[in-house]
């Protein structure tokens, strides 16, 4: 409440103008129009600089008050003598621009804040909020790495069970491929007679009913694997000439 009280009476007592000063010894504007001049734009200074000024932010008015400075000596030169008529605004805005930057200055001394540690302070939290956002994304950067260590360890153990799964059904494939060979064998030895006998057409009805068998029987492993390997035995013995009796077969199986 005490420094919003000393601002406010810094502000009104600014608006004094010392009427003596260099600024208004023109001869081609009167002392009350500058006057007006002077007080109109240190109030629309105040007005437009305030949020910032507040905040210890001087670069903008600073920028400002060297842009009037320039002006002032390019009209104060012989290359700008031509617009000599307009020094004593320019003098008298860049007086309300150094005085609203001067009240300013005083109110954070008045107020035991030094500008330059106060900007230190804003740059310290600045560099907080940067470090904070810099933690932030590494954080959520190692999450996400997490996840997608996470996600191929799972699509990894996902493709070895499948690999797994698949040797595992090769091996079935290859052991009963074995055990098909081993009843071809011994069909072999038990029907040499009987197949070498059959023609062309008992084959074909011997291989029609081996079919229907395997169709029937296509839920037992065992039964399965011996229809299989008469089936190969009869196609492999084209030659035969008397009709396979299936059933006479299967009676001694």
């Amino acid at each position: 409440m005490k420094n919003t009280i000393m601002l406010i009476v810094l502000l009104l007592i600014s608006v004094q103008v010392n009427a003596g000063d260099e600024v208004y010894n023109t001869k081609t504007t009167s002392t009350t129009t500058l006057v007006d001049e002077y007080t109109k734009h240190l109030n629309l200074f105040r007005e437009e600089f305030k949020s910032e000024l507040l905040k210890g932010e001087f670069s903008r008015i600073d920028q400002k008050i060297k842009g009037y400075e320039g002006d002032i000596a390019y009209i104060s030169s012989e290359k700008g003598s031509q617009y000599a008529g307009n020094l004593d605004i320019y003098k008298t805005k860049l007086k309300a621009l150094q005085q609203v930057r001067q009240e300013y200055i005083s109110y954070y001394k008045e107020t035991k804040t030094n500008v330059v540690e106060y900007t230190k302070e804003q740059l310290m939290e600045k560099e907080k909020m940067a470090l904070e956002a810099k933690e932030k994304a590494i954080l959520e950067a190692k999450k996400k790495a997490e996840e997608i260590k996470e996600k191929t360890t799972q699509v990894k153990e996902k493709a070895l069970e499948q690999t797994k799964k698949l040797s595992n059904i090769e091996l079935l494939k290859q052991k009963k491929a074995e055990i098909i060979a081993k009843h071809k064998e011994q069909f072999a030895k038990r029907l040499e007679k009987t197949i070498e006998n059959l023609n062309t057409t008992q084959l074909e009805k011997a291989l029609a009913r081996t079919n229907e068998m395997i169709e029937k029987h296509s839920s037992r492993e065992v039964v399965l694997v011996q229809l299989i390997a008469l089936k190969d035995l009869i196609e492999e013995k084209i030659s035969a000439t008397e009709e396979l009796d299936i059933e006479a077969i299967f009676k001694g199986l």
